[in-house]
């Protein structure tokens, strides 16, 4: 299975690395994430072979949540609006968060406030123009994802720590350390994350001067890899 899973993952790297993309912003942030996802595929194949599978579902669940944003990206340029508006959203949380806990320096309160300063009308822009904060079950149904809500709160119960997770990772009665997941778990999570990592490639057309047909016949010849190894 990891023999299988490392192929794909090389395979799936060397299409993105090939990929002459294009300059303007939506097709660097597109490739950016599909790099994202191909990274995270690799840090789950690393915790599964490390005695870590049990956490592995957290990287796949960002992933998943990237490519979200990857397919929105490849079907309207525009929407880098929307990332755009929820980045600057999220920044001045934090700068003003930070900025308000007490014994802060007055330096680095001054940094966070010029930093503030900068995000702000950024996001008052974005609000003007009618964008707001989308939830992920938003953001997977404008993506034709909304199909992997259900996988999304599977991989959320082991992100979020749910007493379901933590019993299954450490035990109810004997604590267990670095115990390794079920065999059909384990799989899954990483037959989840290589699908994802398929889906992502599958946009670099949209950004890139790769090729549908080119594309899915390597995406096609990897995922029949992976259905072999798992018979």
């Amino acid at each position: 299975m990891l023999e299988a899973a490392v192929k794909a993952r090389d395979m799936f790297g060397h299409l993105v690395m090939k990929a002459n993309v294009r300059t303007d912003e939506a097709s660097l942030i597109g490739a950016g994430l599909c790099l994202t996802i191909q990274e995270l595929f690799a840090s789950a194949i690393l915790l599964t072979d490390n005695g870590l599978g049990s956490h592995a579902p957290s990287h796949v669940r960002t992933m998943l949540e990237a490519l979200a944003d990857l397919r929105n990206l490849a079907n309207d340029p525009a929407y880098i609006e929307q990332m755009r508006f929820d980045d600057a959203r999220s920044n001045l949380k934090i700068f003003e968060g930070y900025a308000a806990v007490p014994g802060m320096e007055q330096k680095a309160i001054d940094t966070l406030k010029d930093w503030s300063a900068k995000a702000q009308p950024v996001a008052d822009a974005g609000r003007a123009n009618g964008y707001k904060k989308l939830q992920i079950a938003d953001k997977l149904k404008m993506a034709d994802l909304e199909q992997e809500y259900v996988s999304y709160g599977f991989l959320c119960g082991f992100t979020h720590n749910q007493l379901t997770a933590i019993i299954a990772r450490h035990g109810k009665h004997q604590l267990k350390y670095l115990h390794e997941p079920p065999y059909e778990t384990a799989v899954g999570v990483l037959g989840l994350g290589l699908s994802i990592a398929g889906k992502a490639i599958q946009e670099l057309p949209a950004f890139s001067d790769l090729t549908d047909p080119e594309v899915n016949a390597s995406v096609d010849e990897i995922e029949a890899g992976w259905e072999k190894a798992r018979a």
